[in-house]
């Protein structure tokens, strides 16, 4: 009977003690939010707590993931909060908050009264607690840990950088039980309100931790996206997330801060020099291209007009692969950065003619995708690191030369045996649709249609409709083939298979935010000045071509059959690109790209008027 009692006694006393446990026994986290500030700012070495907190925890960089140019602090404020890419006034506001609050999770948040506290309430509408503080390290740090004692989730708004450092050194010093995150939102801004790099994130929790992070979102070591942070944090106090949000929690990943400060580097470097190469390239091709039109129709071709005219046209084919290799050089200013661009395009343009160009850029893509798509990432044809539009793998950008390279690969008739074109195309289209690669499921259908409509003409088989959309049923076949394979093999998560995960955990918001995103994407890309121009230039080639010289490129077509074989399934291609992938217009612009250039010099090698056929 005593024993009993005694049993009874002994676990009352541990309920009790359960019950009056400290709320800091608890999982605890402690946000550090603190704008404007960048890489070079942060790990500056008279800062002796933020080395500390680098040494002892990760540093990664954080892009805003608002697709798009950046539109101001509050928004990403607001994607913090939201877990996903969100604008002021979305029903997303907040969620993260509203999601702790059902958990029984308390919040706070602390500033100094009138700082940032209109962002704060976007990252974390309705705290449990709010703690104003002042200006002085000491007063900012007694009402955290105020608002410690009482709350399971505190958000920490600190203004610069010197005061930073030093509330950081007290955070060290008094803070061991929790985890800790150091987010900057924004970095300094631009006069027109935007920026031009990533931001600093920081984490340190109870053990140490490898050098840097990435998430399922960016797959890219060193890299986190500003939605990623909501999961992260509900992943820490072990909460669910929600049906709607996008982001992904960061996991632990190896990199140096070399590393950090070459992305940071190059990003901020694409970002300032993309209007220079893409509108110098757009006027320069048409004035290429049309200026050696009139060259051509002229019938001057013999001379030295004639061999610039060709430069001109292997320059045009030269700057998808330059953009991929001239990041090597590791430039550090925009100016030696556009020179190298423009040196390495103009020796490229000495290869003798443009197939053999496309076809050395498509080796190098397919080199690349098996090596982790590093020269795709860093290329500022298809690095969108910033806005947030992809992170990883090959992009419709790539995409439509790694196509159209592809198949100019086998125009030469010696050597390439239809094994050998099998195994080619095979090739190409794993490099596009292999998951561990990043790839997306509209370059697999857009590759998988078009090299078999290319396979078929070229061996001399008529192409109908059947064949088309049998092939582009083996496309998403093959896409979801990999997703299954992906899962059991624990391979890189595809687009397609986070879908269907989220379809089968009923998180239909995530599936809709994402189509939104996408669809909203597609109409900028495609409605996009320099887009316009592009189609626009295409247009006037193809009219020109039927009133002027419609003879010649018929003529050309029939005397090179295997040429002609790959123009139609290049152009049946690019249907599907736009059918099939996010903004494939840009994919279908590239494609057409190597074709035309590809004619265009055949034709200008021959001379107007001369015989097709030789």
């Amino acid at each position: 009977m005593k024993k009993a009692l005694s049993l009874r006694a002994g676990f009352l006393f541990l309920l009790l003690i359960s019950f009056l446990q400290p709320l800091h026994a608890r999982p605890q986290v402690l946000v550090i939010l603190a704008d404007h500030l960048t890489l070079a700012d942060v790990t500056r070495p008279n800062l002796p707590n933020l080395t500390r907190l680098r040494r002892e925890g990760a540093l990664a960089l954080m892009s805003p993931g608002l697709a798009g140019k950046p539109d101001g602090a509050a928004n990403v404020y607001a994607t913090l909060g939201a877990g996903d890419s969100v604008r002021v006034g979305d029903i997303s506001l907040g969620r993260m908050g509203a999601t702790l609050h059902r958990a029984g999770i308390h919040s706070a948040f602390v500033a100094v009264q009138g700082e940032a506290d209109g962002d704060l309430r976007l990252f974390l509408p309705a705290p449990d607690r709010v703690f104003a503080a002042g200006k002085d390290t000491e007063d900012l740090w007694a009402a955290t840990q105020t608002a410690l004692k009482s709350s399971d989730f505190v958000v920490v708004f600190v203004s610069d950088l010197s005061s930073l450092d030093a509330y950081l050194g007290k955070v060290l010093g008094g803070y061991q039980q929790g985890t800790l995150y150091l987010v900057v939102p924004t970095p300094p801004l631009l006069p027109d309100g935007s920026w031009n790099s990533l931001t600093p994130f920081f984490t340190k929790g109870p053990t140490r931790q490898l050098e840097t992070l990435r998430s399922d979102t960016t797959q890219t070591d060193g890299l986190v996206a500003a939605r990623d942070l909501a999961p992260t944090i509900l992943s820490q106090f072990g909460v669910p997330q929600p049906v709607q949000m996008t982001g992904a929690a960061t996991i632990p990943a190896w990199g140096g801060l070399g590393s950090l400060q070459r992305m940071d580097r190059l990003v901020r470097l694409n970002q300032e020099a993309q209007n220079t190469i893409f509108w110098t390239i757009g006027l320069g091709a048409g004035a290429i291209v049309f200026g050696g039109l009139g060259i051509y129709l002229t019938g001057r071709m013999a001379g030295v007009a004639g061999s610039l005219a060709r430069y001109g046209l292997r320059v045009l084919a030269s700057w998808t692969l330059a953009l991929l290799l001239v990041p090597l050089a590791d430039p550090h200013s925009v100016r030696t950065y556009l020179l190298e661009i423009a040196g390495l395009t103009a020796l490229l343009a000495f290869i003798p003619t443009p197939p053999l160009l496309f076809t050395l850029t498509a080796i190098v893509l397919v080199l690349d995708g098996f090596s982790g798509t590093r020269l795709v990432s860093n290329s500022a044809l298809s690095e969108y690191a910033l806005s947030g539009i992809r992170f990883y793998g090959i992009g419709n950008e790539y995409m439509g030369v790694l196509i159209g390279g592809a198949l100019l690969a086998v125009l030469p008739r010696l050597k390439w045996a239809r094994g050998i074109i099998l195994f080619w195309f095979a090739v190409v289209i794993f490099v596009l649709s292999f998951p561990a690669f990043g790839a997306k499921a509209g370059g697999a259908v857009t590759a998988t249609a078009t090299f078999t409509v290319a396979y078929l003409r070229i061996t001399g088989r008529e192409v109908h409709w059947k064949h088309l959309l049998g092939s582009i049923a083996a496309g998403f076949v093959l896409v979801f083939v990999w997703a299954i394979l992906g899962h059991f093999l624990h391979l890189r998560r595809t687009h397609l298979e986070t879908a269907a995960g989220a379809l089968g955990e009923g998180r239909f918001g995530y599936i809709a935010g994402v189509a939104l995103r996408k669809i909203g994407l597609a109409a900028r890309v495609a409605i996009h000045p320099g887009t316009i121009l592009g189609l626009l230039g295409f247009g006037l080639i193809g009219a020109l071509g039927r009133k002027l010289f419609r003879r010649e490129v018929l003529e050309y077509l029939a005397a090179y059959p295997r040429f002609a074989a790959i123009w139609w399934a290049g152009l049946w291609g690019c249907c599907v690109a736009v059918l099939f992938n996010d903004s494939g217009i840009v994919a279908a612009i590239l494609i057409l790209q190597c074709l035309v250039l590809t004619l265009l010099h055949g034709l200008y090698t021959e001379g107007r008027h001369a015989p097709a056929c030789t």
